[in-house]
């Protein structure tokens, strides 16, 4: 989880990203403006941000007549989704997502806690607390809870995302946007950026925008958080 969109204590801005390594290339905020205004279809009446952490802050301000269902699973990140419950319409499911509900376990480095996987990384061999969370699909609670399209999906998964989006298979005819980590860094063992993007693509998909881009210190392509625009809502 690598979106820095709520204002950090002193404290927190000490401490070293394990990101900072190489460059990084962040969006300008009007590349989420622009989705307020590239078709009135896009408008949606549910986002759904899962992988929560600190927040997603332009996100949230894009869209924020919207009602905002954050899945985030660690407590630890509660007071953060509290606060952006203060300033928007939604509700905190803790759990994690993926393709299958049930429960799984979840590996924390509690100095990253953003980083927190279904797998366990190599480049961390010790200090990794293992934790028992919930998970579910979102299209089974998309299901359950009622929830209304038209939707926005963004997820932010360490390596999971897309098993978060085949757990949201039956929604995205009625997803107007994706933002999704794809990581090319192997980083977690989980599906790299030509998995996700093949996936989109099949779905009917495009790449819209790049929000946020990571880069190793040799120049090559760490992670990209990337914009996916549903084609059926030209």
């Amino acid at each position: 989880m690598l979106w820095r969109c709520i204002q950090m204590s002193g404290t927190e801005q000490q401490k070293p990203l394990r990101s900072s390594v190489g460059s990084r290339g962040l969006a300008p905020p009007e590349a989420w403006g622009v989705t307020r205004t590239i078709d009135g279809s896009l408008r949606p009446k549910t986002v759904i941000d899962v992988g929560v952490g600190r927040g997603t802050m332009p996100l949230y301000q894009a869209f924020p007549d919207a009602y905002h269902v954050l899945i985030e699973p660690l407590s630890e990140f509660r007071p953060y989704v509290d606060e952006i419950l203060t300033k928007y319409r939604g509700c905190w499911v803790q759990a994690a997502s993926s393709s299958t509900a049930g429960k799984r376990t979840l590996y924390v480095e509690d100095q990253y806690r953003e980083m927190s996987s279904f797998f366990k990384r190599a480049d961390v061999p010790e200090g990794l607390r293992e934790v028992q969370v919930d998970v579910v699909r979102v299209g089974d609670l998309v299901r359950e809870r009622e929830f209304c399209g038209p939707f926005v999906l963004k997820t932010d998964a360490e390596g999971s995302d897309l098993e978060v989006l085949e757990g949201a298979r039956e929604i995205l005819p009625e997803t107007s946007l994706v933002i999704c980590e794809c990581r090319a860094d192997g980083l977690f063992g989980g599906a790299n950026i030509d998995s996700i993007v093949s996936f989109l693509f099949g779905c009917g998909f495009g790449i819209s925008n790049l929000i946020e881009v990571r880069w190793e210190a040799d120049g090559s392509l760490r992670w990209a958080n990337v914009m996916f625009r549903n084609k059926g809502f030209n």
